[in-house]
């Protein structure tokens, strides 16, 4: 069995955080996308009985399995990222 996930930021929507720190376009009123996700996972996976002619016959005693998988991730930050501050003597 072949598999392949694929995670794009065309097809996203957007972020919890994208709309929490970014200001909104004054446009549209939301808030601009600022971060990139493009993650592809492909992969596969084979099994069975061991099978050995003339020698062994697994079918209902030993089997095996043999799984594949592969991570690209590229992420790219447009601002997107979270602020965060240390209150100075006069805040706390």
């Amino acid at each position: 069995m072949f598999l392949h996930a694929i995670r794009h930021d065309v097809l996203n929507a957007n972020t919890f955080f994208n709309n929490r720190n970014l200001a909104p376009d004054p446009k549209t009123g939301k808030a601009p996308e600022g971060a990139t996700l493009r993650q592809n996972q492909p992969g596969f996976n084979v099994g069975g009985p061991i099978v050995i002619p003339g020698l062994w016959d697994g079918h209902d005693k030993a089997f095996f399995f043999f799984n594949y998988e592969e991570t690209a991730l590229a992420e790219q930050h447009h601002g997107a990222t979270a602020r965060r501050f240390c209150p100075g003597r006069a805040e706390r």
